[in-house]
């Protein structure tokens, strides 16, 4: 890759050999300003995903030298080209959590799980729904969250539970007793089934006058 770049040092080929050896073999300052050249000489000509490529790695450079902010804005860079980018997405999800901006992480979260499917889709909404009620105290959009979770899988008794417990701390009665009523349609324990319909009985007399 030397000396090809010697012969041509603007060929797009010889600049992404020599700028993806420099950056797998750790020489992080080489591999930046190789990026930054493909950025400057053929952005415009190269297929998008090449594009996010090199601001993925311009990202990952900075990312592993500790310029948190510098990085974000390459991962962002790379988002705007592909905003379903999912390594990128992952990137930016680290850096906002370490920042603790929540609003930040559940974006990128919510993009994720755009081209997510089963088990992923259902956790990133899950966690999206814990973020929204633990971190930002906004419980109609962590209730959303955790609906789309539950859209997905509709007998979770743990999701079900979660929904249950959020819900009678914001004292949303009505949402209470609905959930009670889906948990009562899944419990095979007569024991059980009996404890939560007196439950939502309690709650229709003593908070809704029912």
């Amino acid at each position: 890759y030397h000396s090809a770049y010697e012969l041509d040092s603007t060929s797009r080929d010889v600049l992404f050999g020599l700028a993806d050896v420099n950056f797998h073999s750790g020489d992080r300052e080489r591999a930046f300003k190789l990026y930054q050249t493909i950025l400057v000489q053929h952005r415009d000509t190269q297929s998008d995903e090449d594009t996010v490529l090199v601001y993925h790695r311009l990202g990952a450079i900075k990312k592993t030298e500790g310029e948190d902010r510098k990085a974000l804005n390459y991962f962002e860079k790379a988002l705007e080209v592909n905003p379903n980018a999912t390594d990128t997405l992952t990137n930016v999800i680290e850096l906002h959590e370490k920042s603790e901006d929540w609003e930040g992480v559940i974006e990128a979260k919510r993009a994720l799980a755009e081209v997510a499917d089963g088990d992923e889709q259902f956790a990133l909404f899950n966690e999206i729904g814990d973020l929204y009620a633990s971190n930002l105290g906004n419980t109609k959009k962590a209730s959303e969250a955790l609906y789309q979770a539950l859209d997905l899988r509709p007998t979770d008794y743990p999701l079900l539970h979660k929904l249950l417990d959020l819900f009678t701390r914001g004292k949303e009665w009505e949402d209470s007793i609905a959930i009670i009523d889906r948990i009562v349609e899944i419990e095979q324990r007569p024991q059980r089934r009996s404890k939560y319909n007196y439950t939502a009985a309690v709650l229709l007399r003593d908070n809704l006058e029912d």
